[in-house]
């Protein structure tokens, strides 16, 4: 629905957080307008960049989802115990969420 650019396996500058924040916020789906604040320019965790957003952390419980995947990307940065992280994220369409 939001997108409508050609499909690519492996999407680079935008984070697949960066990319559903644009969405909420009624942005083109892969803008970071030169930066990438929720992904490789920010190393918060990500929920706490969920957060600053407006979001409510309800804690942690299981749920069973299922996906289809879009793109992988590889924007995704976060710290844990001091040490700082890259690593890929996932953006999907739920088709399923129980």
């Amino acid at each position: 629905m939001y997108d409508k650019g050609s499909f690519y396996s492996n999407l680079s500058g935008c984070s697949a957080l960066q990319a559903l924040s644009n969405i909420v916020f009624d942005k083109p789906l892969f803008e970071i307008n030169g930066e990438e604040p929720l992904g490789r320019g920010n190393y918060k965790h990500p929920v706490k960049k969920l957060n600053e957003l407006g979001a409510i952390n309800l804690g942690k419980f299981e749920i069973k989802t299922l996906y289809r995947k879009r793109y992988i990307t590889n924007e995704q940065c976060f710290t844990q115990e001091r040490k700082r992280y890259r690593c890929n994220d996932l953006l999907g369409y739920p088709l399923l969420i129980d």
